[in-house]
């Protein structure tokens, strides 16, 4: 009974479950997939489907802004800075609740701005796309319509979609889960049965917007229940200068983001141009493995990101040394663990299962495993550092990408073939970033990188 509960309570149980229905959705729905849409509509669905995952980027890194300073708010923080900490606080401090109210009402009016930019540029983006080819589909109007819904659906998950990092930094990380949770649960069981009765291509976009739908009202709910009070009217002037200080920062982790999300794509085009679909299929295959084990691993230190700024704002160096080495050491023990046994077990699996289809051999996908290892290494320790409000790796970071579509391009050139694609992000990490940010880290902790992680015990 405790061992339920405990469950139940559990952040990163919820976040795992989240991680399991997003990632697992497509696999899981592919059987109806394939027999409900003809070749055609399957076509459209995937192209519906890439033009969504693109929604979360265009919050431009705001969220992440967010969540930090209303954690900081949560420590008791008297105001904000572009930049760096204001003096900390007492270790007792009670929430400055007038400070999260002006950040709600920042996010609120950031959002809404971001929304109609979205809505601008996807509706002209994506309609292009569609028009391109929805000749071929059996019925065109009900690809507009398709696309019709997704483009609202996305909209939707840009203009609310702060609700949930906001909930995440008044330290609810296992409410955020949940809400997550019950919005992809709802869009994969709503999704199954629509196209079961035979709603063909709008099945996935209107489960999509009731799944945001019903993510928001989840956030905004247990938002304003921890908030408690009515919402008091606050200045115009204080919400633009609150929005103000969070953009710097902001635009920097988005500048991030968004880099290694084009680096990732242009790696996969990168295959497709040098040596074919079936080729891009197979280093595709094993960059997902990567990725979903290095997402399911960052969920330990990613339940605890409001604690980290908390800490950071209390100057708790003491406290963020006992955190950073529990957590950073459970992320890549578990990375370790999932990455290696896709390793050992994606190639025959995948040989029983499906012949046709193949990973990288063995050897190269351990390549891929330990740029998996050492990018969640950098992440976790480049959490810390924004938890700071600091972000001193935005420019080396995306260099680095750069840098390894340029390497990939000259070994994929060579007798590597494709295997240079998998082994350039490694030999570009490990020339700086892999380990200097980790130095900087510790250093910021009053402590070495050695004596944080591997003494007996936490100094």
């Amino acid at each position: 009974m405790q061992l339920t509960r405990r469950a139940r309570d559990s952040a990163v149980l919820w976040s795992w479950g989240m991680n399991v229905l997003r990632v697992g959705a497509t696999l899981l729905l592919l059987p109806l997939l394939l027999r409900r849409l003809d070749p055609a509509e399957l076509g459209m669905h995937y192209l519906l489907t890439g033009i969504m995952v693109l929604a979360p980027l265009l919050d431009f890194g705001f969220g992440n802004a967010i969540w930090r300073a209303v954690a900081h708010a949560q420590a008791g923080g008297r105001e904000l800075n572009a930049e760096g900490l204001e003096d900390p606080p007492a270790a007792e401090s009670i929430p400055n609740t007038s400070l999260q109210w002006q950040l709600l009402q920042a996010a609120r009016q950031t959002y809404a701005r971001l929304a109609w930019s979205a809505a601008a540029l996807l509706a002209v983006g994506g309609s292009a796309v569609v028009a391109y080819r929805v000749a071929e589909l059996p019925a065109p109007h009900l690809a507009w319509v398709a696309w019709a819904i997704t483009w609202v659906a996305a909209v939707a998950e840009v203009r609310a979609g702060w609700w949930g990092v906001f909930l995440l930094g008044l330290n609810r990380p296992r409410d955020f889960a949940r809400a997550n949770f019950a919005g992809y649960a709802v869009r994969l069981a709503l999704g199954a049965a629509l196209l079961w009765v035979g709603a063909g291509l709008l099945a996935l976009p209107v489960a999509a917007l009731v799944g945001v739908g019903l993510q928001r009202w989840l956030a905004r709910r247990e938002c304003l229940h921890q908030l408690a009070g009515a919402e008091p009217l606050v200045d115009l002037g204080v919400v633009r200068t609150v929005a103000a200080r969070l953009w710097p920062n902001a635009r920097r982790v988005g500048v991030v983001a968004l880099s290694s999300f084009l680096g990732t794509q242009s790696l996969l085009l990168i295959s497709l141009a040098g040596f074919g679909l079936a080729a891009t299929a197979q280093f595709g295959l094993s960059l997902q493995l990567m990725s979903v084990s290095q997402s399911m691993a960052a969920v330990w230190l990613q339940v605890k990101w409001p604690e980290l700024a908390r800490r950071q704002s209390q100057r708790d160096l003491a406290g963020l040394r006992v955190l950073m080495r529990g957590r950073v050491w459970l992320a890549l023990g578990t990375c370790a663990a999932l990455a290696g046994g896709a390793v050992l077990l994606a190639p025959p699996l995948l040989a029983w299962l499906a012949p046709d289809k193949a990973v990288l051999p063995p050897g190269w996908l351990a390549v891929m495993a330990m740029t998996a290892l050492l990018d969640l290494h950098l992440s976790c320790w480049g959490a810390l550092l924004f938890a700071g409000n600091q972000v001193p790796y935005q420019w080396p970071v995306v260099f680095g990408n750069f840098a390894t579509l340029a390497l990939a391009a000259v070994l994929a050139a060579s007798a590597l073939g494709l295997m240079g694609l998998a082994l350039a992000p490694l030999l570009v990490g490990l020339a700086y970033n892999h380990w200097h940010w980790p130095r900087v880290g510790a250093a910021r902790l009053g402590t070495t990188w050695t004596k944080l992680m591997c003494s007996r015990r936490v100094a």
